[in-house]
């Protein structure tokens, strides 16, 4: 998103600037970066107001956390679930899963209730949590929670559960 709003930067303003711009938030929003969503809207509202529901979405985001603690990156650590927001806000994803709910968490991350949008596939989407842990613990804790992926999606057994995919972002890995 960061390289799509440079090079939109580049060109003039008109309509199809600011749609694309629209949708690099909404993108931004759904990677649960609320803050560069916020900083995207703003510059919408700059360029032309009242622009689609800009204005609302920018309010809903700036309500999710006044003092600005959890729209860092998307930030959370194990001990605080994904942030829903309200319904005016692009619900957060991961990897392709857009995540319902939260229904669990252990020691070392929350599980959530998800649905693979291409597929309509309900999945529970296991996470761990890169802040929650220090560099020096990361890469081994990492390499175990990729190798349990490994070793179930090798399974095929009705009591165990089946593994669709893992993946990685920014702040977290995570298996569905």
């Amino acid at each position: 998103t960061d390289e799509a709003l440079e090079a939109l930067d580049r060109c003039p303003d008109c309509e199809s600037e600011i749609e694309l711009r629209y949708d690099v938030a909404i993108q931004q929003e759904r990677k649960r970066q609320y803050d560069k969503a916020v900083s995207t809207y703003r510059s919408i509202q700059e360029r032309k107001k009242g622009f689609r529901d800009t204005a609302a979405r920018l309010s809903a985001l700036e309500k999710l956390a006044p003092d600005n603690s959890l729209m860092q990156g998307g930030s959370f650590d194990n001990t605080r679930t994904l942030l829903m927001p309200e319904p005016t806000v692009s619900r957060p994803t991961l990897g392709r899963y857009e995540i319902e709910r939260e229904i669990g968490r252990g020691a070392m991350g929350v599980v959530y209730l998800g649905k693979d949008p291409k597929i309509a596939r309900t999945v529970a989407i296991k996470t761990l949590s890169y802040q929650a842990f220090d560099d020096g613990q990361l890469q081994d804790l990492k390499e175990r929670f990729f190798r349990e992926a490994e070793a179930a999606g090798r399974l095929s057994h009705p009591a165990i559960v089946t593994v669709y995919d893992v993946g990685e972002e920014a702040d977290l890995a995570y298996i569905a």
